[in-house]
């Protein structure tokens, strides 16, 4: 059997035999109404149902690949420009989010929880959405403390109310499936929760080789594309709507520290593996993509974030940089931010597809050069100049034995950074005072609850 059709097969399989743990007895309710067999808390999918997921979807024309890059922060520390492990504080959570929006690039931030000094660990997401609203980041998915519902929906309900919106066009949360192939009863508390108040929450997966799937790719392949259907049966089970994806979301466990890895080459072979299952299958696709490993910035982080990225890219047609973000998720860098835009254009460049005009072929002016004579001076050299591609932190003179000061790409990026933080001017507030009122107010209620 191919192998595209053996992992689709065995995901099938795992979903009508094994099943999903589902702890929520109102959800399992919701499932077996949808046609989920339901016994002992674990919901039992038919070979029907699942195929049902495998139509092939209309595909856009391809655009030619390209790469992002946005600037991820979450919980941990901040390497200061001055090269030191720091707390995130309010003002270096804002000087990293206007790197996000000057450097070139970047395109912008996007933030789990509110790793803030100063903000109770049990208020993080409340906090979060405050300070994503008004200062315009993105994100805003987090729930985490189940004593937060009602808050939370008191937020959104006040967002959508100061937008002119519905809430359902705004609300955003998620929450992620215990892998493999159980949704806890707290994350399934959440979602049914929201459901009640007729608001979606996404429900994610994330294995790692070794551990929370199996150590060889075709076994973790198949508890992927498991768990992703069984988000979208959940999906048409509560909304009547939702369409089957594919992509890589896998890490790699280190077998002799047991640590979560995103940047070994396995990650890259999983990429092309999804790539091609979702090729075979007709599904739209993307990829967990540009991240590493390393805990500074260095030759380890540039390539790890590189080849997943790159790869993405090519198989997928889009892939996305971490930007900033080293040690898995647990430290973020201005520094390396700066070269993670670099990066970013510096791939969109080498991806972009070449055009010819009668013009770039340069005959009449090859005609009438002299030989063995340059081109700097040539009016054809000036009228084509700008297009090549300009760094700002990779190097760009020869080298110069001579000269007493030497930088690096990372002290170049750093210098950036510093330009950037003087001369582009402070972020203004994005929401009136009166909604920040009224988002303090809820914040402020909701402290008897879990502080």
């Amino acid at each position: 059997m191919e192998y595209a059709e053996k992992v689709v097969d065995s995901s099938i399989l795992l979903l009508e035999r094994s099943g999903v743990t589902v702890e929520n007895t109102d959800l399992l309710g919701l499932l077996s109404g949808y046609g989920a067999t339901i016994h002992d808390q674990i919901a039992r999918f038919p070979d029907r149902l699942s195929r049902a997921l495998l139509q092939p979807q209309p595909q856009e024309p391809p655009d030619p690949p390209r790469v992002t890059a946005v600037a991820e922060m979450y919980e941990g520390k901040y390497l200061s420009l001055n090269g030191e492990y720091e707390d995130i504080t309010e003002e270096n959570w804002l000087e990293y989010l206007k790197l996000s929006k000057h450097l070139p690039g970047l395109s912008g931030m996007v933030t789990l929880g509110c790793p803030i000094s100063g903000v109770p660990d049990a208020l993080q997401p409340l906090y979060e959405k405050l300070y994503c609203w008004k200062w315009g980041a993105s994100g805003g998915d987090a729930i985490w403390d189940s004593r937060l519902l009602h808050p939370l929906l008191d937020l959104w309900q006040a967002r959508a109310a100061h937008s002119g919106r519905r809430v359902e066009e705004m609300f955003r949360a998620t929450v992620y499936m215990l892998s493999p192939l159980k949704l806890g009863a707290v994350e399934a508390g959440q979602v049914m929760f929201f459901h009640r108040h007729g608001l979606q929450t996404q429900v994610g997966t994330m294995c790692a080789l070794g551990s929370s799937a199996p150590v060889t790719h075709a076994g973790a392949q198949v508890v992927q594309l498991a768990e992703r259907m069984f988000t979208v049966h959940l999906s048409r089970a509560l909304f009547g709507r939702g369409r089957l994806s594919a992509g890589n979301n896998l890490g790699v466990t280190d077998m002799a520290t047991a640590a979560f890895c995103y940047g070994r080459p396995e990650s890259n072979q999983l990429i092309r593996e999804a790539a091609y299952l979702a090729r075979k299958m007709g599904l739209p696709q993307h990829h967990h993509a540009g991240l590493t490993d390393a805990h500074t910035p260095s030759f380890e982080a540039g390539v790890q974030k590189t080849a997943s990225a790159l790869l993405s890219a090519i198989y997928a047609g889009h892939g996305n940089i971490a930007a900033g973000l080293l040690a898995v998720d647990a430290v973020c860098s201005p520094v390396q931010m700066a070269l993670d835009g670099e990066l970013c254009s510096f791939l969109n460049k080498s991806l972009a597809p070449v055009t010819y005009t009668e013009d770039d072929f340069c005959l009449d002016a090859l005609l009438a050069h002299p030989h063995g004579d340059t081109f700097l001076d040539q009016e054809h050299t000036a009228m084509h100049a700008r297009a090549l591609w300009q760094p700002n932190c990779f190097t760009r003179r020869m080298l110069d034995l001579g000269t007493k000061t030497r930088q690096d790409a990372g002290q170049r990026a750093a210098d950036l950074c510093r330009a950037v933080l003087r001369e582009k001017p402070p972020l203004e507030p994005l929401i009136s005072a009166e909604e920040e009122r009224d988002i303090l107010q809820i914040i402020k209620r909701s402290e008897q609850y879990v502080i």
